[in-house]
């Protein structure tokens, strides 16, 4: 054996060791210096309530026995101290964790949340299910759907791409592709659709000194002004002679000219009736004021207005208050129709007592919102 001063090689030390095992696999056998030292292997999970012990350098953690052979009670380790309760914590619903909290029974449900706001999360019988959220909103015209919980309703795509259709949803589900009206009310234009363009309106070419005037090509002496027409864009908001106003819902058509015989009406005709139903057939409602507009001004001599129905016969103002309109003033007379029969409307004014170069008219059409039904 080396003394104090002297150091270990490394062979001393394997003997050392060798010499020091005690043949126990649960012990940490050492050399100290003066002696062997033997640490039992750490084996204590912490856990009061298992016994721990070393089986051939294995750890092993048995739970400690607190069965007090009673059928009556519910044995349990708490904290380490054996617990023997009474008090049978199963409530009989699957869907619950039972447990026993040191004071009470303690029934907590289970989690069956899946993560998705779009689905009702529930338990039956101790089995999670997921029901899809229920967007349908009963309208066929709308496709529904739910985004993070949120339920959507986009109106049916109807479009089929022609722009002389004006397509819609009929209210059960089905699309409806109605021929575009194009006429323009104008007899001196050839009225056409394109269907990618869409309306066309190409004046009708008279020859030398001539002009077309109501449909028909007439010789003129003196200057006259040949009807003109433009639109007003959905959305704009439209005096009216009595100093209210409405709005376009689609585009207002107005058509200014001049007329020169008496007796003989200029005739326009308008399609009505199936913006309205377009607009209802997709659950779109209407402001209380909403209509079709047809309204004439004119500058001095007045004009006499005539509606002719799609069925040929002539409107009458005061046959239906409720959905008819009419207000009339020294230089205007407009009608506002709701739900109007839907077809070919043609609209009759007459100059009464017309000056000699004539008289100046505006007629405008189309479907509006607003106070038209408050004046």
């Amino acid at each position: 054996m080396n003394s104090t001063n002297e150091s270990i090689t490394g062979n001393e030390s394997s003997a050392l060791l060798h010499f020091c095992d005690d043949g126990n696999a649960c012990t940490a056998d050492a050399w100290n210096g003066k002696e062997c030292v033997h640490t039992p292997v750490n084996c204590d999970d912490d856990n009061p309530c298992t016994i721990d012990s070393c089986e051939n350098g294995v750890c092993a953690h048995k739970q400690k026995d607190c069965d007090d052979q009673n059928e009556s009670t519910i044995d349990y380790c708490l904290n380490g101290v054996c617990v023997h309760s009474s008090k049978k914590c199963d409530d009989g619903n699957a869907c619950t964790i039972d447990t026993w909290n040191g004071n009470e029974c303690v029934h907590t449900p289970g989690n069956c949340d899946d993560g998705n706001a779009c689905t009702a999360d529930s338990c039956e019988n101790g089995t999670c299910t997921h029901r899809q959220k229920n967007c349908n909103d009963g309208n066929p015209c709308t496709v529904d759907s739910c985004v993070n919980g949120e339920c959507y309703h986009k109106g049916k795509n109807c479009d089929d791409g022609n722009a002389c259709t004006i397509d819609a949803c009929d209210g059960r589900g089905k699309c409806m592709h109605l021929r575009r009206n194009c006429d323009d009310g104008n007899p001196c234009t050839i009225d056409e659709c394109d269907p990618y363009w869409g309306c066309s309106h190409t004046p009708v070419v008279c020859g030398a000194g001539k002009r077309c005037v109501n449909g028909v090509c007439q010789t003129i002496s003196s200057p006259r002004a040949a009807p003109s027409s433009y639109t007003i864009p959905p959305g704009s908001s439209i005096n009216l002679p009595w100093g209210t106003a409405v709005t376009a819902i689609g585009s207002a058509k107005v058509e200014n000219g001049v007329t020169y015989v008496a007796g003989q009406p200029l005739i326009f005709s308008r399609q009505l009736g199936y913006d309205q139903a377009a607009l209802a057939a997709q659950g779109i409602s209407q402001a209380a004021g909403s209509a079709e507009m047809v309204g004439l001004a004119w500058q001095s001599n007045p004009f006499s207005v005539t509606l002719i129905k799609p069925d040929g016969s002539k409107l009458f103002p005061d046959s239906d208050r409720q959905n008819i309109k009419h207000v009339t003033g020294t230089n205007y007379d407009y009608y506002f129709l709701r739900n109007p029969a839907k077809g070919i409307w043609n609209i009759e004014i007459r100059p009464i007592n017309p000056g000699s170069r004539g008289e100046s008219f505006s007629l405008i059409t189309g479907l509006v919102s607003g106070a038209a039904f408050d004046q």
